[in-house]
């Protein structure tokens, strides 16, 4: 009898814990992603076989893990001649909206450059909070899970502004597996005709063992 009323408070706590965590925005599934997401990408493999495509690096970590109302990850992007100085950083706010799709807004830091390598460092932007960040209005990404467990989406529309090489606005298309991660971004001008970034697919980032 003792030992199944502990199973029945167990039990009554893993559901508390679960709804709770499902309130707040952090759930298993976004969990799930989120581990997916973290770590190293390369795709030196693709850009020796295809000279159309940079050799890049990519790294995402986990950031304000204490933070309950979502999950919170921190990337850089940079060349791989470069890593000391990526052109990109990013913090993605990740939520589950239902069963199978998740969104993810975007957000820049201010002075970014001076955040370089952080992912290496423990406490990840702790001094950094949300309200110092500027979101990346209409460039927010929304994925749905597939059958085979790997995630893909979208930026949706073309709210995303963009004024690099005469663009007007991009789209960002993303796949997520638990061995790479797909990656295309483009730029378009206000005709539609494309601008910038790769025109044969995405770059194919391989995920570097821990």
């Amino acid at each position: 009898m003792k030992l199944q009323g502990i199973g029945v408070i167990f039990g009554l706590l893993c559901a508390t814990y679960s709804a709770v965590a499902q309130q707040n925005g952090i759930t298993p599934a976004a969990e799930r992603l989120a581990n997916m997401l973290q770590g190293s990408y390369s795709n030196e493999t693709q850009a020796r076989s295809d000279s159309d495509y940079f050799d890049i690096r990519v790294r995402i970590a986990r950031i304000w893990r204490w933070r309950a109302d979502a999950v919170w990850l921190y990337m850089e992007q940079s060349l791989a001649s470069m890593q000391s100085k990526p052109y990109r950083q990013r913090i993605y706010r990740l939520a589950q909206k239902n069963d199978t799709t998740f969104e993810s807004a975007i957000f820049i830091l201010r002075y970014p450059l001076r955040f370089a390598g952080e992912w290496r460092r423990e406490n990840m932007l702790r001094h950094q909070t949300p309200d110092s960040l500027a979101e990346m209005n209409g460039c927010g990404i929304v994925l749905y899970r597939k059958r085979n467990g790997a995630y893909s989406g979208t930026t949706v529309g073309t709210n995303c502004s963009s004024e690099l090489r005469k663009a007007v606005y991009s789209t960002s298309d993303i796949t997520v597996a638990a061995d790479r991660l797909i990656l295309w971004d483009r730029g378009f001008d206000a005709s539609g005709q494309q601008v910038w970034g790769a025109t044969k697919g995405g770059y194919e980032f391989i995920k570097k063992p821990e």
